[in-house]
């Protein structure tokens, strides 16, 4: 074992400038170790070429100058096997987002200096699942990389540099690399995945939706002349025909072989063309492949819906605001003029689907009212203007009550008036089926006690006499007369005009009420009980004394007698008032009598207006009154109140002596 010195700084330096001169050079992987070029201006570690050396060694580098950025640098990871280390050495880059619907990686964050970059999303389940977003978008210039989702979403953004080894076979594009590239481990051709599509060759799809919706255009089928349509097709192919009429250009193989016009009046020779009908139209057949555009015409009462079919097919339908249907007909919808003015100035609005546009010739409406007329009337219609209503000569007013209220009476406008219904002339008149003559006018009279009802002019004519309970008293109603109306019964030769037949005094009579009792005697009502009525059984003379019997009789009597008292022409009772008396037998004319009657007091009580007027003559008289207005002593009497009080004459006024 030899000991060796150190080498100095001097004397390396002198073997450095030994060699150096000598130009002898290094070998840094046997004669070095920690060999450090951190201060060195530059390096260049790798082989650099536009093409990679068709054989290398394990570990060997390679800088592709003719690659992309970022694709540049290689590796012989096994004997003749070069592999693209990634974009500035950076394989991957990632970032976590929470709830968010839209996450956004600028290039200058991930740095992976391209913009063929791999994405991916998963979410932070564990394991992780792979979230598909809804888009994705890689900006060419800044690499910024922005990604969507339909619903908040978190998880984590996972970014890699499109990159991978193989072969140095460039191909046109792949998985968003354009230009010449070289073929890298993990890239395919569009033959090699399923349902992939390629234009230049023949591409089947399996069970699947294959969806262009989002494609700013898509040309689904072979485009060309008619000339050109193929010979042969498979079905279910279709041609686009560029020459061919508007409307007509589509054509599908519906068969083996066999190409089908799919518009009306094509065909795989062409055809006559759908024009276009424009609005309220529709596309007429003229004959064999052609058409021709008509208008679709609404005709009275018929009304065209969606007539251009831009929702659906057009729809004829019956114009209801013109043509009469079965329920309005029966509603009596079209003419019924219902008028409720109050009023002669009649008016009234008919369908509010179809008001009336104006007054025609022959036009016939059914008038109903609420007021009778009185005379001259008219009628206004949906604001048409008040029209006279005649009688059927078309000149006279209609007399009073012609137009009843609540009658629907049909009246027709003959170009200038309303005319009501023309009168039939009464020719002949029979009663009870017997002939009674002809006549040219019949005039019904109106006598006292009856009133007639006469339907209108030219219908059934029916006279009905009736009694008129104004002037004739009714056996089921209860009649009032006015003050001072007299009711005249003369009796005929054999029977009276009134008879009252005996049976029990009714049980709620009124004041006046006249019945006969079981008894047959004569009772009045005086308001408070029945009272029976005086019945003479003989003629009373004047100055002849009478004599009751008992009951409500009485008979000529004696000159003398018991009870009895003559009637004077002109008889003259002062005081007192006397109600009655029943078989009286005090005449009062001596103390035996019954003593004489003094003139100063009176029965009562009896109202104010009953007693005498106070004077000299009376003074000292009094009286019970029932209707005094004061009841304050010494105070004047008056009637018309409800104070009861004994009055007194002072020989001026009747004044309240006690009450």
């Amino acid at each position: 074992m030899s000991l060796q010195k150190p080498v100095t700084r001097w004397g390396l330096a002198a073997i450095l400038a030994m060699h150096g001169a000598a130009q002898t050079r290094l070998d840094l992987r046997t004669q070095t170790k920690s060999v450090d070029f951190s201060g060195a201006s530059s390096t260049k570690p790798s082989q650099v070429g536009a093409t990679l050396p068709a054989s290398c060694t394990i570990g060997q580098t390679f800088l592709d100058t003719s690659a992309q950025a970022g694709q540049n640098l290689y590796i012989c990871t096994a004997a003749n096997v070069w592999t693209v280390q990634g974009a500035n050495g950076v394989p991957y880059y990632a970032m976590n987002f929470t709830s968010a619907t839209t996450v956004t990686v600028p290039g200058a964050t991930h740095q992976l200096g391209t913009a063929n970059l791999f994405v991916a999303v998963y979410d932070t389940e564990s394991p992780a699942v792979l979230v598909e977003p809804d888009r994705v978008n890689i900006n060419p210039t800044t690499y910024d990389v922005t990604v969507d989702f339909a619903a908040a979403q978190s998880g984590t953004v996972l970014i890699s540099a499109a990159g991978g080894g193989g072969g140095n076979n460039a191909i046109a594009s792949v998985f968003g690399r354009l230009g010449a590239i070289r073929a890298q481990t993990g890239d395919y051709t569009a033959a090699q995945i399923t349902n992939a599509a390629q234009t230049n060759a023949s591409n089947a799809f399996v069970g699947g939706i294959q969806d262009f919706s989002g494609a700013a255009h898509t040309l689904p089928a072979k485009v060309g002349l008619m000339a050109s349509v193929p010979a042969t097709c498979t079905t279910g192919e279709m041609y686009f025909a560029t020459d061919a009429n508007p409307g007509q250009n589509w054509f599908y193989c519906t068969s083996a072989n066999t190409w089908t016009a799919q518009i009306i009046g094509g065909g795989g020779s062409g055809g006559g063309g759908l024009p276009d009908p424009g609005a309220n139209g529709l596309v007429a057949r003229i004959g064999s492949n052609a058409t021709q555009s008509r208008v679709l015409t609404a005709g009275p009462g018929i009304t065209v819906i969606n007539g251009n079919g831009d929702s659906g097919n057009p729809i004829i339908a019956l114009n209801t605001a013109v043509g009469l249907t079965n329920a309005s007909a029966q509603a009596n919808k079209p003419w019924f003029c219902n008028s409720s003015t109050g009023n002669t100035t009649y008016a009234c609005s008919l369908s509010a689907a179809a008001p009336l546009g104006a007054y025609s010739a022959g036009q016939c409406v059914d008038l109903l009212v609420d007021t009778p007329n009185t005379g001259a009337a008219t009628l206004n219609i949906d604001g048409l203007g008040a029209t006279p209503i005649k009688i059927g000569d078309g000149v006279t007013d209609p007399m009073a009550n012609e137009i009843i209220a609540g009658r629907q009476t049909r009246i027709c406008y003959d170009g200038s008036v309303f005319r009501l219904p023309t009168a039939l002339g009464m020719t002949s008149v029979s009663v009870n089926g017997a002939a009674q003559g002809a006549f040219s006018n019949l005039n019904l009279g109106t006598p006292s006690g009856l009133n007639w009802q006469v339907v209108p002019n030219g219908q059934t004519l029916n006279l009905t006499p009736m009694l008129d309970s104004a002037t004739v008293p009714s056996l089921v109603a209860s009649n009032t007369y006015t003050a001072g109306a007299k009711q005249s019964m003369s009796p005929s030769t054999t029977t009276a005009g009134l008879n009252l037949s005996s049976a029990t005094l009714p049980s709620a009579p009124v004041l006046g009420d006249l019945a006969t009792d079981p008894s047959g005697n004569l009772n009045w009502y005086n308001g408070t009980s029945w009272q029976l009525g005086t019945v003479a059984d003989a003629a009373l003379m004047a100055g002849a004394p009478i004599v009751g019997d008992g009951t409500n009789h009485v008979n000529v009597g004696s000159t003398t007698g018991s009870g009895s008292f003559v009637m004077s022409s002109v008889p003259t009772i002062i005081n007192p008032v006397i109600t009655g008396f029943v078989n009286a037998t005090h005449n009062h004319s001596n103390a035996a009598n019954g003593g004489a009657i003094a003139n100063t007091a009176f029965s009562g009580p009896v109202t104010v207006s009953s007693l005498p007027a106070c004077s000299s003559s009376i003074e000292g008289s009094r009286g019970a009154v029932s209707d005094s207005t004061t009841n304050t002593w010494g105070a004047t009497v008056t009637g018309g109140g409800s104070d009861h009080v004994l009055a007194y004459c002072d020989g001026t006024n009747w004044t309240v002596a006690a009450k």
